[in-house]
């Protein structure tokens, strides 16, 4: 079965080998795409929804505690030698550790990321399966694009997440019911939203310069709104 028909199916199923095809590290082993792929507007998937303001005043500040005495180990898709992404479970402390004054805002981002991956992840999945050189152009084509929908992937499931255990917690105060785990796992963000093609724009997604830009993470793992990781009901 296709990637793009297990999205279809299930949007926020999101497991390795679909951030392999969308958020490739390596160059694409064909060397051209069908004549189609010139026909299509695939930056359109890299232009996500951003959190503004205080909320990413306050993901700037929490990233750059996340990245501090980071060791640059791991290669971006533009080759460059980057921290290792921090591991999502950590980003999701940021529900806890955040000014109460930005939760509102931080909610409705994620809920903004959800509705917006529920849509695309499907086509997304497609058109990088079926045109990869220039899937791989087109993840360049904003500044920290492939940055940005790793987030917004990421804070759809945690959207999804919190959900879930907003409905296990009201469920677990009925005679009988037990309690369900749900798990977010928001990824970094970064202020730069510039058109670029250039690979020196692709910035840690935190306020500091000194860090280079973390890699995309891979374990985290959605089958339908079960996600492995730790949790915090962020709605």
């Amino acid at each position: 079965m296709k990637l793009s028909s297990i999205l279809a199916l299930q949007p926020l199923a999101v497991a390795a080998s679909v951030f392999d095809t969308i958020l490739p590290t390596t160059a694409p082993r064909k060397t051209s795409d069908p004549w189609e792929c010139s026909t299509r507007t695939l930056a359109s998937f890299f232009d996500v929804p951003k959190p503004t303001g205080a909320l990413l005043d306050a993901l700037l500040s929490f990233g750059d505690d996340l990245y501090a005495g980071c060791a640059p180990t791991a290669t971006n898709h533009v080759g460059q030698t980057v921290c290792a992404f921090p591991a999502h479970s950590r980003w999701c402390a940021f529900a806890t550790a955040a000014p109460a004054t930005v939760l509102p805002a931080y909610s409705s981002y994620a809920s903004s990321a959800s509705v917006w991956w529920s849509k695309h992840a499907a086509d997304a999945a497609d058109e990088a399966e079926s045109c990869p050189n220039a899937w791989r152009k087109a993840m360049m084509w904003f500044a920290n694009g492939p940055e940005w929908l790793n987030d917004t992937i990421a804070f759809a499931g945690c959207y999804a997440a919190a959900q879930v255990t907003g409905e296990s917690s009201r469920s677990s105060s009925l005679p009988g019911a037990t309690a369900g785990a749900g798990v977010t796992t928001p990824t970094s963000a970064s202020k730069t939203t510039t058109m670029t093609t250039t690979a020196e724009t692709q910035t840690p997604p935190s306020k500091s310069s000194s860090a280079a830009a973390g890699t995309f993470g891979k374990s985290w793992v959605v089958i339908g709104v079960v996600v492995a990781g730790a949790g915090a009901n962020i709605l």
